[in-house]
Formats: C-alpha cells, structure tokens, sequence
C-alpha cells in the first residue's frame, strides 16, 4: 500500500477517540509515553508520515489496540482490541484467591483495599506474553479525598515510575 492509500486523518481521529475513551488527555497520555505532547496533537490531527513509526505503535497499545490495528485502520479497517491475557482465560474465584495467596501480606492487603487510579502492563519480553510487570496506582480508603494538587503530583510521580520502568525494561531488552 502506497503512502498515498493510506488515511492518516482516519487514524489520528480513531487515536483521539480510544484516547479519550481511555479517560487520558493529551498531556498525559504523552507523560505515560515519554513524548511531547506536540507529537500526541500531530498525530491527532492526521498528519501524513511516510511509514508507521514506533510512536503510532506505542499509542496503539497505550489505548488498547493490537500492533496491527494501526495498518487495519490506515487502509480504512476498524482496530482489534487487544486482549490482555487472551491466552488464558479470567481467573475464576478460587483461581483469584490462589493468586492472591501466594503474595505476601503486604501486597494482598494494598491490593484489596483502597481505590484503583490507574493500573498498566508493560511486556518484559516480546516473545513472551506471559512475561509482563504490572503496575497498580491506588489510594488508600481510609485517607480523606486527594486534592487536585495532591491528586496531580501523584499522578506526575506516577508517570514518572511508568517511564522508569519502562526505560528499565527497554534496557534489559537491548541488553540481550
């Protein structure tokens, strides 16, 4: 397919939606990727590249998407969501509870109480999908509600710690 065949506006609209639907902004949907938020509006508003980069990919999987998605919806196809664990099926109850009995009593107890802000799974290693490290932000339930303040630093901090880690496991890789 020639450059000339493909709908870069189409694409940059669709991004904008699942970003949207995915509750994030501009802004940080560039902090959770380590881009300038310029980039986020360029693609947004359909400009036209000369071949799929690694930016449109990482904006794909940011809100859901499947890594072919962004060809499909180039070509005037609809995206595949991408099914995070879709080689398994859910845990069922008892399968849960096994899972959470083999964390320590830390973990467990952060894990089930409080409220979940955001949460993200970052692939240790391409080849294999049951390699991931999750990250889950969450505020604690017996804390009086987060000010807007207190609520954007936490979420900075927590941009922060995704970049980091991913940076971290970026390094790994190219390590190998």
């Amino acid at each position: 397919m020639s450059t000339m065949d493909r709908d870069w506006v189409r694409l940059g609209r669709m991004l904008a939606a699942a970003r949207k639907t995915a509750g994030l902004t501009q802004g940080e949907m560039a902090n959770q990727l380590d881009l300038a938020r310029a980039t986020i509006q360029k693609i947004e508003r359909g400009h036209e590249y000369g071949k799929v980069t690694p930016t449109h990919r990482a904006l794909a999987r940011r809100v859901g998407w499947t890594a072919e998605s962004v060809e499909a919806v180039l070509a005037g196809g609809e995206p595949d969501r991408a099914d995070v664990g879709a080689h398994a099926p859910p845990p069922t109850t008892p399968e849960l509870d096994s899972v959470l009995d083999e964390l320590s009593e830390r973990v467990r107890l952060a894990l089930l109480g409080g409220q979940v802000v955001d949460g993200d799974v970052i692939d240790l290693a391409p080849d294999d999908p049951d390699s991931v490290a999750v990250l889950i932000l969450k505020r604690g339930a017996a804390r009086p509600p987060a000010s807007p303040e207190r609520m954007r630093e936490d979420l900075r901090k927590w941009s922060q710690l995704q970049r980091a880690a991913r940076q971290i496991f970026s390094d790994d890789k190219s390590d190998s």
